[in-house]
């Protein structure tokens, strides 16, 4: 506008100079305005900011191009009104980023702030180029100047942000590597042993966990699901604790940070070595998953896997205050600096690596198998653990932290019906994923034809022979494994349960045939196939049967029967139907599935505070279903 003025009064067609300035300065004050209300009230005002600037680029540059002054001046006079219409209109949204912050719209701001704030530094400075064009005694001295000066500007303020740059650059973080397994510190060789712990500002650093939702508008909805999630809860359990009591008793105390690495990492990085007394704090924390910066497994010993842990120090500082709470909100400086900086800060804490499959096998690699292909055969972890928070039926498009699995026990035993509901659901097949896989899409049905919802192991029922009342009757139950993209079962053997449960009844309501129920005290009976099982055992050191997950002590794992990712398995059923049987027979099969057998909850279990409501088991989980009508001839 400024220079629009003084181009007509070159001119001889617009204001004396002192109506220009005056002109200007309330041009400016209306912006400043327009940015204390895009703040106030950004969901009004920023909208409302961008139509009037709009307004009034449309309206001074059409007073421009009507106006009787030199063509050579109005090219450079539209290119420095269009400039400060971007400048505005970064001032504006620029304003708002704050306050909307938290918002579900904030997106909306941020990138018209980015976007609005690239496209002026580019007008800057081909108007600028077009302005050096211009003859110089067409230009008056004091512009020039000025560019100078704004030049001089530029210069100073992307100094100090290189500096800045090369600083943070050339700041050493700590770092530490350790190896990860079930094997006891004496059996294992120097380069495995754990190294020496953090210092005790960076393993507190690495605590944090709800200074990460402590503030409005940051992760509240990240910490609500991983509080409520297995990885969170995992260590708490009492069969956990006892578990741990029972290494400390047979291979020492030190040996208990064999198990801190996945499920209490604190003492990993802190030397703390007394793991009972600190199950009240977040030891499985968020910064840590975040800043793990390398993952490798063992070339050959799939019971090793190392990982570097390298806190950014200089960053994760401003979530540490010494002495206080980790629940304490951090400063409002610090705030203020993520808030104008989202996307620097998301760097600090987000990796390549952690949408690796890899990522997930340092901890899980000993159980789950992934194959070898990825994409379309195959998905990623975080594809089916990871999905937006709104196919679990929670707000938001964010990627889930409660990490879905087949682990319902951890959360029953500790009292959290919401996950155990969740976990469930999500086994049975009840919530569609949106996962870009050909097996997910082809076999994976239901009555009602609908792919997009349905159980992980697919089954169909084949008879063999002509079902006759007063005969045996033969029959395929096939079993195909179309909705894991892994083994099926994929966890400790000594503690998991998977087993075929049949009942056909006639058309009267009579049992015919039943097999795989468990009886009162949870158990199935002595005499079910182990043929019809899923899963397998573990020997010891002495060649006993492993038992109460004494992972320290493993010396051969013996795979039953599982069932690989797109492989049918066949089991077959055989039964003879009674002389009064009522046509037609009601097939109904399923795949039952729990991932800590009786004879393990029986003793990890607290003996109190269990009822015929919620009974001393582990919960039961069904992965895959038929029912099917058979005429009799």
């Amino acid at each position: 506008m400024y220079y629009l003025h003084h181009a007509k009064q070159r001119a001889g067609v617009g204001p004396d100079g002192s109506q220009s300035d005056k002109r200007t300065i309330v041009f400016v004050a209306l912006f400043a305005v327009l940015s204390v209300l895009a703040a106030l009230l950004p969901i009004i005002f920023v909208p409302l900011s961008g139509v009037v600037i709009l307004v009034l680029l449309f309206v001074s540059a059409r007073s421009l191009l009507s106006a009787k002054i030199d063509p050579v001046l109005k090219a450079p006079a539209l290119g420095w009104q269009f400039t400060y219409f971007l400048l505005a209109l970064s001032l504006t949204t620029g304003a708002a980023l704050l306050p909307v912050y938290g918002l579900a719209r904030h997106k909306i701001f941020f990138a018209t702030h980015r976007y609005a704030t690239i496209a002026l530094f580019a007008a800057f400075l081909i108007s600028l180029l077009f302005q050096m064009r211009i003859k110089r005694e067409r230009i008056p001295h004091r512009h020039l100047q000025k560019i100078g000066q704004m030049l001089i500007a530029i210069v100073i303020v992307g100094g100090v942000f290189l500096l800045l740059i090369v600083v943070d650059r050339n700041h050493k973080n700590p770092a530490m590597t350790y190896s990860m397994s079930t094997i006891p510190l004496e059996q294992r060789p120097p380069e495995d042993r754990f190294p020496a712990p953090f210092p005790g500002d960076i393993a507190r650093m690495l605590m944090a966990t709800r200074s990460c939702a402590a503030n409005p508008g940051c992760h509240q909805a990240e910490l609500a699901d991983f509080e409520i999630s297995n990885h969170y809860l995992s260590v708490r359990t009492p069969h956990f604790i006892k578990n741990i009591d029972l290494l400390a008793e047979e291979i020492g105390k030190d040996n208990q940070l064999l198990c801190a690495g996945c499920h209490y990492p604190y003492m990993m990085f802190s030397g703390e070595k007394n793991l009972r007394h600190k199950l009240n704090q977040d030891g499985f924390s968020c910064a840590y998953c975040h800043q793990i910066s390398s993952v490798r497994l063992h070339p050959t010993n799939k019971r090793i896997s190392y990982i570097t842990v390298e806190p950014q120090t200089a960053h994760l500082s401003s979530f540490y205050n010494p002495g206080a709470p980790d629940t304490e909100r951090i400063g409002r400086w610090d705030e203020t600096l993520i808030k104008l900086n989202p996307n620097g800060h998301g760097r600090v804490f987000k990796r390549p690596l952690y949408s690796r499959d890899i990522y997930c096998q340092s901890c899980h690699g000993l159980q789950i198998v992934s194959p070898a292909s990825v994409g379309l055969e195959r998905n990623t972890c975080i594809r089916c653990h990871m999905q937006p928070r709104y196919y679990l039926g929670w707000e938001g498009t964010k990627k889930n932290h409660f990490f879905p699995g087949a682990n319902a026990t951890v959360a029953y035993e500790l009292g959290y019906d919401k996950s155990v509901k969740m976990i469930q659901a999500w086994m049975r097949g009840d919530i569609a994923m949106d996962i870009p896989s050909v097996k997910f899409w082809t076999l994976r049905k239901k009555p009602a034809d609908r792919s997009d919802v349905a159980f992980w192991l697919f089954l169909n029922i084949v008879p063999l022979n002509k079902p006759k009342a007063g005969e045996v009757f033969h029959l395929n139950m096939i079993t195909s494994n179309v909705g894991i993209d892994h083994q099926f079962p994929a966890a400790p053997l000594d503690l998991v349960e998977g087993w075929l449960q049949v009942k056909v009844v006639d058309a009267e309501g009579r049992i015919v045939y039943e097999l795989g129920k468990l009886n009162e005290e949870h158990r199935l009976a002595d005499d079910y196939p182990l043929q019809l099982m899923l899963g397998g055992y573990m020997l010891d050191s002495r060649d006993h049967l492993l038992v109460r997950n004494r992972v320290w002590d493993i010396k051969q794992k013996v795979v039953r029967r599982n069932i690989k990712p797109g492989e049918t398995q066949r089991d077959k059923i055989e039964f003879a139907i009674p002389a009064d049987a009522a046509s037609p027979l009601t097939i109904t099969a399923q795949w039952n599935y729990r991932t800590h057998n009786q004879a393990f909850v029986e003793w990890g279990f607290l003996e109190d505070g269990w009822s015929k409501k919620r009974p001393r088991t582990a919960p039961v989980v069904t992965v895959g279903s038929i029912k099917k009508e058979i005429e009799l001839f």
